[in-house]
């Protein structure tokens, strides 16, 4: 079954788009100005298209059967580093897509089963650019957002205070004249849409014929232009709102500038591409190249081999992928605003239930920055209610909690949201406990975010070993995650862990 580069790269493109399907799901479609993170889409909806352009490249497909061997062992490579950090960085891994961190071996798995390994030097250009699909790699610059705003700021107040003379600049954000006020934070294009103007570049410098050099001059062209054609957004915004004061047509321009300027300057850079000497492959290279690659080496039964385990890994990858659809994604830059937990921030966004008939008494401890909660019903009375703890996280207090006890069991889930939480059977004291622990963040209004450790503990022998809670975790994951945890296959002890999840977890928003 061998086959030429043309077919190769069809199929490479096709694996990439199935292995990215439920990523694009939770990404938002519109790049924010308000949240740089949301760039990340463009890399995400590029990443196919580079596939496409590596018709450029001279690529002669060479499958052996050894290729076969370190496509696969970097398929399950990548399974595991993907089943090891959900579940050990909880709401984070989604949220920050560390996912697309690990996309590269993703990647370079379809490659060398594609292609062969002897070609895998010609994918290093498009595994690097996978790695700007998550957020991970510049949320250093949630930070830098901000002073870019106050800088567009304080350059339209001198730009526009020859015009009018009245003008004057409140702090940090805000210019005044003619009795109106605007906040150039409003018509600012954010950082994000900067760096999606480059995402969106870059593959086409990697397809355009050139030199280095002027590749680099023409990508940092269009960052230029952006920058250009924002200025004169914001100025034409704030000449209008002030000559004729506020008005829908405004608002309205206001609210589709932003993403024309995105627009115009792509369109326009392609236009002038040639002045900077690129240009598009020629067709009669592209098929010499092809045609070079129309019989490798290899051995026929491994192509096909080759072809079958790919189009079976980006099937999988699906597969894993479909819990997605019920992820909580917070944005990293809310993320990175992090705040220290205080009872005063979280206490009016905590939420439980008495859908289950429990009576709940609550106590805010202020002087040691605690909330408890004791919860009891017919089952859980008041000398053995379930308590439930909200401290700020600290990885020593599950340590702590369980010292002096007997760890009976443990289970480990992926929650429905994409985050982890453990619940462990101990025994104590001469009685059985269930143990919950897990994190919960909340985002704050301020744009900032604050993580709360919670922690609760149930009477093991008031706790139900058949309430149930389908959906309320990932099934799928929840087993991997617990693959090579023995205590996790005693099945009348997971019921009654499994039960306590179901209690706590329903009882908490």
């Amino acid at each position: 079954m061998a086959y030429g580069k043309r077919f190769g790269i069809i199929l490479f493109a096709i694996l990439i788009t199935a292995a990215l399907l439920n990523s694009f799901y939770i990404t938002p479609l519109q790049v924010s100005d308000s949240d740089f993170s949301t760039y990340i889409i463009v890399p995400m909806l590029m990443l196919p298209l580079f596939a496409v352009f590596m018709l450029r490249e001279g690529i002669t497909p060479d499958v052996r059967g050894r290729d076969a061997l370190i496509g696969a062992a970097l398929f399950v490579l990548f399974v595991f580093a993907v089943l090891y950090l959900r579940a050990s960085l909880s709401y984070l891994y989604l949220s920050f897509r560390v996912d697309m961190l690990l996309f590269p071996l993703l990647i370079a798995s379809f490659a060398i089963l594609v292609f062969g390994y002897r070609n895998i030097g010609k994918f290093k250009a498009i595994m690097t650019y996978a790695l700007f699909a998550s957020p991970s790699l510049l949320i250093w610059l949630a930070s830098a957002n901000y002073g870019f705003v106050v800088g567009n700021t304080l350059l339209i107040y001198n730009i526009i205070h020859p015009f009018f003379s009245n003008a004057s600049y409140t702090a940090p954000l805000t210019i005044s004249a003619n009795g109106y006020s605007v906040g150039i934070g409003q018509t600012c294009i954010g950082i994000g849409v900067l760096i999606a103007t480059i995402m969106f570049l870059v593959p086409l410098a990697y397809l355009y014929e050139g030199m280095i050099m002027k590749k680099v001059l023409w990508v940092a062209s269009g960052f230029g232009l952006v920058l250009l054609l924002n200025v004169l957004r914001m100025l034409g915004i704030t000449m209008a709102w002030f000559y004729y004061g506020p008005s829908n047509a405004i608002l309205t321009i206001h609210v589709f500038a932003g993403v024309l300027l995105f627009y115009i300057s792509i369109i326009f850079m392609i236009l002038i591409s040639g002045l900077y000497g690129l240009k598009f492959p020629g067709r009669k290279g592209t098929h010499a190249a092809a045609a070079s690659g129309m019989h490798g080496p290899g051995h026929g039964r491994y192509y096909g081999w080759g072809v079958s385990l790919a189009i079976l890994f980006a099937f999988v990858y699906f597969l894993m992928t479909l819990n997605y659809s019920t992820a909580q994604v917070i944005s990293p830059v809310t993320l990175y605003n992090h705040a220290a937990f205080t009872v005063g921030a979280v206490a009016p966004l905590l939420r439980t239930t008495n859908q289950s008939g429990f009576t709940q008494v609550e106590f805010q401890d202020t002087a040691h920055n605690e909330i408890s909660l004791q919860l009891t019903n017919e089952s859980f009375n008041s000398t053995a209610p379930i308590a439930i703890i909200m401290i700020a996280p600290n990885r020593t207090e599950t340590e702590a909690l369980l010292r002096n006890t007997t760890v009976l069991g443990s289970i480990s889930f992926i929650t429905s949201a994409g985050s982890t939480a453990t619940v462990y059977e101990i025994g104590a004291y001469g009685r059985r406990l269930l143990l919950y622990t897990g994190l919960m963040p909340f985002a704050l209004q301020s744009g900032q975010s604050t993580v709360a450790g919670l922690y609760a503990v149930l009477p093991a022998n008031r706790t139900s070993a058949k309430i149930t809670c389908p959906g309320a975790f990932d099934t799928q994951y929840t087993l991997l995650t617990n693959a090579f945890n023995i205590q996790s296959y005693n099945s009348t002890a997971n019921a009654k862990v499994t039960s306590a999840y179901c209690i706590i977890n329903g009882m908490i928003r």
